[in-house]
């Protein structure tokens, strides 16, 4: 017996998403929420997953080259120009699509977080510190943050080198 496709007359594919966008501020990222609704016609439902599959992975490929021109700071900026470079780029071209809208919401002050693991520059720096002077230092910036009104940063310095979690890279 052989088993006949259905061809779907389509009708929206909603797919929401999250992931970490590489920012302009060295080794920090934006959390970026995404929202995709697409209209595929014309093909079954495992075409239809492949299709939505590829243009997920586009729309992360695009944003990801795309936020690296936005600081943290620019968060309302970097999130109107990653949805109207959505809207306008030709990554939705495919012949089954006959509809499409993208949505981008970023997170920065307190969804910052790091892209990639250790390495930061502090960090190198702490490390080729004796302890007594790293602790000295550990202290001096951490007030300069909490002064800053960022004691958020300051814990998230200090935890590492507490003995919590043991040093990095050691």
């Amino acid at each position: 017996m052989r088993r006949r496709r259905f061809l779907g007359r389509g009708g929206p594919v909603v797919d929401e998403f999250q992931a970490r966008i590489p920012s302009a501020d060295a080794d920090l990222c934006f959390h970026a929420y995404f929202r995709v609704e697409l209209d595929i016609v014309g093909v079954d439902a495992l075409e239809r997953v492949r299709i939505g599959a590829r243009i997920r992975r586009d729309v992360l490929r695009a944003a990801a080259e795309a936020g690296r021109a936005f600081a943290l700071a620019e968060r309302g900026v970097a999130e109107a120009e990653l949805t109207c470079l959505l809207l306008d780029h030709d990554l939705f071209d495919h012949p089954r699509v006959r509809d499409f809208t993208a949505e981008v919401r970023l997170v920065g002050a307190d969804g910052e977080a790091p892209c990639r693991a250790g390495g930061g520059a502090v960090e190198e720096f702490l490390h080729g510190l004796a302890p007594a002077q790293r602790s000295a230092v550990l202290e001096d910036l951490a007030a300069l943050m909490r002064r800053l009104d960022r004691p958020d940063l300051a814990e998230r310095l200090v935890r590492p080198w507490s003995g919590r979690e043991g040093p990095r890279g050691d």
